[in-house]
C-alpha cells in the first residue's frame, strides 16, 4: 500500500514537471511570434523548430494521458485491495464474535471450579504460570476429542485460579485447521493490587500463548468477587494477527477499589 502511494506521488510529480517544461517552452516561442525584420533563413529555421516543439508537446500530452490513466488504474486497484482487506477484517471480526458467543454459551454450562481455600491476593503468572505451555494447546496436528476438551477445560480452570480467581475456561476448535479459541472467566477481589496483578498476568499469558500455540483468539471476562451483581472488572479480547502475534482487539478495564 505504501509503495503504491509512493509510486503515485512520483507519477504526479513527473506529470507536473513535464507540463512545466512544455508550457515554459511554449511561452518562450509565443514571445517571438513576430518575425518582422528577420531573414528568410531564420524564419524557416524558426518555423521548423516550432513544428518540432509542437510535435514534442503533442507527444508529451500523450505520455501524460498514459500516466494519468495508469495512475487512475493504480488508484482503483489500491481501492479494491483496501476494500478486500476491510472485508476480510470484518469477516474475521464476525467469526471471532460468533466464536466468543458460542464459547460463552459453553461457559454457562461448565461448573465453576471451586476450592475450599482461595487466595484473595493473585499470584504472579510470569513466575510460576505454565498453562499455555500445555501440550494439548500446542499440538500442530489433529483435533482434541470431546472428552479431551472437557478434561482440558477443567484442568486449565483449576490451574488459572491463583492468577485470575475462581472461574471457568471454555475451548472450541476450528473445523479446518484445529486452531483453538478460548473464553476465560474469573472472579477476584477488586483491590488495586489484584487488578494491577491481573493485567500483568494476562499480558504474561498472551506472550506465552503466542509461542508455538494453536490458540487463535482469547476472550477474558473477570468479575468482582463478593457482591451479587458481580461487576465486570476486566474484559479483553485478543486475536492472532497474520504475522503470528496475539494482539489486543477490544478492551474494557475498571479501576479497583482503594
Amino acid at each position: 500500500m505504501k509503495t503504491g502511494m509512493t509510486i503515485g506521488i512520483g507519477v504526479v510529480i513527473g506529470i507536473f514537471f513535464l507540463l512545466f517544461v512544455r508550457l515554459r517552452r511554449f511561452y518562450r516561442l509565443r514571445k517571438v511570434d513576430d518575425l518582422t525584420g528577420y531573414s528568410e533563413e531564420f524564419r524557416k529555421k524558426y518555423y521548423l523548430y516550432k513544428e518540432k516543439e509542437t510535435q514534442r508537446t503533442t507527444l508529451t500530452f500523450m505520455i501524460i494521458s498514459v500516466l494519468l490513466s495508469s495512475l487512475l488504474l493504480g488508484m482503483l486497484f489500491l481501492m479494491f485491495q483496501l476494500t478486500q482487506q476491510v472485508q476480510a477484517i470484518d469477516r474475521k471480526d464476525q467469526v471471532s464474535h460468533e466464536v466468543v458467543q458460542t464459547l460463552f454459551k459453553r461457559v454457562e454450562s461448565i461448573p465453576v471450579v471451586k476450592e475450599d481455600k482461595t487466595n484473595q491476593v493473585l499470584q504472579d503468572y510470569s513466575k510460576t504460570g505454565k498453562t499455555f505451555e500445555n501440550e494439548q494447546l500446542n499440538e500442530q496436528d489433529g483435533r482434541l476429542a470431546e472428552k479431551q476438551t472437557r478434561l482440558l477445560e477443567q484442568q486449565l480452570s483449576k490451574e488459572l485460579i491463583p492468577f485470575i480467581g475462581k472461574g471457568t475456561v471454555a475451548i472450541t476448535q476450528d473445523g479446518k485447521n484445529g486452531k483453538i479459541s478460548l473464553v476465560i472467566t474469573g472472579s477476584i477481589e477488586p483491590t488495586p493490587e489484584n487488578i494491577s496483578r491481573l493485567s500483568e498476568n494476562i499480558t504474561a499469558m498472551i506472550l506465552q500463548a503466542e509461542t508455538g500455540s494453536k490458540v487463535e483468539d482469547i476472550h477474558f471476562l473477570i468479575k468482582s468477587l463478593g457482591n451479587k451483581k458481580q461487576t465486570i472488572i476486566f474484559e479483553e479480547t485478543f486475536v492472532r494477527s497474520s504475522n503470528g502475534q496475539i494482539l489486543e482487539h477490544q478492551k474494557n478495564v475498571r479501576k479497583g477499589k482503594g
